[in-house]
């Protein structure tokens, strides 16, 4: 057995090792993935642009489309930002460096400026004091060490699910991420620009996703909080003396309902991230219509 190995076991595994671990994942990931996609896909996409330039001159020339100063801004900005989407050390990466700014600065205001390891670790380990505690008072209280131990799973769950929500929103953030190459060239086009606004929507649910996770990890321990606090002394941990059985059994519902709660996380950063885009598109589309009409 390895050091590192050896010290893992001994300290044990806790959210924010786990999280630490996963945390350079996805940046080595897109360093490593994305400009080989990109060279992949140079070339057909510089054959897109090619095209795209020949038809709307094609347009021009049969007089079905008109050549103005705001018309050439549009079509050149648009393979401007193809082109860009093809080397991930400028726009794509900063478009995921502030993604994940908003990540974590929306994360950071929900819990208080707590970081994201600290937080979870300090509701890992206030729950697991107070579970060991209940399940250590032995056989002349059956029902409190039950009690303990149901506690225990429950936040084990939550704690979990949490952790998932996490590490998935940052895995779809990243595949998200490198996929833009295959789908940028998609702006060129008003019926394929459907595709690039689908991968804008999948972009926003990882986004709400990782925040939503957290807005409900802490409005549930901050209800729970007040039950904890009740059963533990400051300095001294638990007092068992001072546990009520109101107290114990009101935390089995609480740790359920997040549960439940954390497990809608997905669907419910679907739902918004949809609406999101579609309401962008219509906002692009509609602004795009009084410039015409303005220079009309």
């Amino acid at each position: 057995m390895t050091n590192e190995t050896a010290n893992m076991t001994s300290s044990g595994m806790t959210p924010s090792r786990f999280l630490l671990d996963f945390d350079a994942v996805p940046t080595a990931f897109l360093n490593e993935v994305y400009p080989a996609i990109a060279q992949a896909v140079s070339m057909p996409v510089y054959y897109a642009v090619v095209l795209y330039v020949a038809l709307y001159g094609i347009k021009i020339y049969s007089g079905k489309a008109s050549l103005t100063p705001l018309d050439i801004f549009q079509k050149v900005l648009t393979i401007f930002l193809v082109f860009m989407c093809l080397n991930w050390h400028s726009l794509p990466n900063g478009i995921y460096t502030v993604l994940l700014d908003v990540m974590e600065s929306t994360r950071n205001v929900i819990v208080g400026g707590v970081n994201t390891d600290n937080f979870l670790d300090a509701i890992w380990n206030q729950c697991s004091q107070l579970a060991k505690a209940l399940m250590s008072v032995g056989l002349g209280s059956i029902f409190i060490g039950l009690m303990g131990l149901l506690i225990y799973l429950m936040m084990s769950f939550v704690t979990m699910i949490a952790m998932m929500n996490i590490v998935a929103s940052k895995m779809m953030l990243a595949i998200a991420m490198v996929l833009l190459p295959l789908l940028v060239a998609c702006l060129l086009w008003a019926n394929t620009r459907q595709f690039f606004m689908n991968w804008v929507s999948k972009m926003l649910n990882a986004v709400l996703m990782y925040i939503l996770t957290f807005a409900m990890l802490k409005f549930g321990f901050q209800f729970a909080n007040g039950y904890l606090q009740q059963a533990t002394l400051a300095g001294d941990g638990i007092d068992l003396a001072a546990i009520t059985f109101s107290q114990i059994v009101f935390l089995v519902p609480v740790f359920g309902v997040l549960a439940m709660f954390l497990l809608k996380v997905k669907e419910w950063s679907a739902s918004l991230s949809g609406g999101v885009a579609v309401q962008g598109l219509s906002a692009v589309t509609n602004f795009a219509r009084s410039f015409l009409k303005f220079k009309r």
